[in-house]
């Protein structure tokens, strides 16, 4: 992430109100999920800017063992470890993933967050050090592009860039992952990668 200080503190500053503003059910979120993201039985997951926690639980419904979640802002990962705190399965951590140390994952997930990593090149080279050979990224959005546009307009270009098309977005990572899957439309905006 570019310049952390300025980007912790816009998502501490968001994470009393984040789980209000988010708009999609937990049933629409888990059906979300299942149809973009093949997560399998014994899968080890990363959970990338996981925010207040949105998505880790159904994730470890998915891989049926231990999830690791990754958060820049302490008041997120606060929030996340007081609402799973029966969960000793989940695991949070307040880190900036690029200096990360955990590695081996067969997935590493970015559920709405991937605008807010400026700099690819730093997250192409953490994500071909943590994931296993065959691992796989995804970066999904339940909204359109076009909605992404909208919700960062106004920020900083420290905080979030706009995105490109998902071809375009999912070039940048070809050199060093295949391409899975690139799909967008009114309601997502999908990419699924597979380390080489």
């Amino acid at each position: 992430m570019s310049n952390n200080k300025e980007m912790k503190d816009f998502f501490d500053s968001c994470a009393p109100t984040w789980d209000q503003n988010e708009e999609e059910s937990e049933k629409d979120i888990s059906l979300f999920l299942k149809k973009y993201l093949p997560v399998y039985k014994g899968s080890k997951v990363l959970d990338i800017a996981c925010g207040t926690g949105i998505i880790t639980k159904k994730l470890f419904d998915l891989s049926q063992v231990d999830v690791d979640a990754i958060d820049l802002s302490s008041k997120m990962i606060d929030i996340a470890k007081k609402k799973y705190f029966n969960y000793k399965q989940l695991h949070f951590y307040n880190q900036d993933f690029v200096s990360f140390s955990n590695t081996g994952y067969d997935f590493e997930v970015m559920f709405n967050a991937y605008p807010h990593f400026i700099d690819r090149g730093k997250l192409k080279s953490t994500l071909v050090r943590t994931l296993k050979p065959n691992g796989i990224f995804a970066i999904l959005h339940n909204c359109s592009r076009k909605d992404l546009v909208s919700c960062h307009s106004g920020v900083s270009s420290n905080i979030s860039r706009n995105l490109l098309p998902v071809d375009e977005e999912a070039s940048f990572y070809l050199d060093l992952f295949s391409l899975v899957m690139a799909d967008e439309g009114l309601d997502h905006y999908c990419i699924l990668l597979k380390k080489k």
